[in-house]
């Protein structure tokens, strides 16, 4: 059973190998809860046959301990989706909330918060990626609606017939920077501000 600064660990060098990066002790730096990878943290992986030293003294992952980098960045994917797409939380506030769950969130409750982000038809492993605002699509986009953020417009906007999961269309930006939108078979006008708030996924 690894602990939180390890399975961070872990995590990250799955990540930076999935960019192309290596990794050596002291690029660890500070992990996302901001506590400093220790040698006996390094150590402890090395014994469960979790990572390994290449010939340039790097950080490698075996074949066990990517099974586990693996699982703990789903965990993260679902938990930030959910966090970003589903409560509208900006990227930085979802992803620190993932970052905290990520490690004590038990499979069964993975599991539901999984089906609630599939329910809303999120792809979970590039949500994030091809998340934008309502206001930074072109015209002519026809777009899907992920989430809306929970605040003074939302209730607006869900009687509008703006609903996640719900497809749109830009018919036009106008120079003051609002939209007229195609929702549902009707024309609909509104401001770029209230365009901010409906987070999208353009699909042409």
């Amino acid at each position: 059973m690894q602990n939180t600064v390890t399975e961070e660990i872990l995590e990250m060098i799955l990540i930076r190998s999935q960019s192309g990066k290596t990794t050596s002790i002291s690029e660890l730096g500070p992990l996302h809860n901001g506590t400093p990878a220790g040698d006996n943290d390094i150590r402890q992986l090395a014994l469960a046959k979790l990572i390994f030293f290449d010939s340039d003294s790097n950080l490698n992952l075996t074949d066990k301990g990517t099974e586990l980098a693996l699982q703990v960045l789903k965990k993260h994917q679902i938990l930030l989706a959910f966090f970003s797409e589903i409560l509208g939380l900006d990227d930085g506030a979802a992803s620190n909330e993932a970052c905290k769950l990520e490690h004590s969130v038990d499979d069964s409750g993975i599991s539901r918060l999984r089906g609630i982000v599939s329910e809303q038809g999120i792809l979970i492993n590039n949500s994030c990626k091809s998340r934008l605002n309502l206001s930074e699509c072109s015209e002519g986009s026809i777009i899907r609606i992920l989430s809306i953020k929970e605040h003074g417009n939302d209730r607006l906007l869900h009687d509008l017939g703006f609903c996640p999961g719900e497809h749109i269309r830009i018919i036009r930006k106008l120079h003051n920077s609002s939209l007229i939108i195609e929702v549902k078979g009707c024309e609909i006008a509104i401001s770029r501000d209230v365009a901010r708030d409906v987070n999208v996924t353009e699909e042409k």
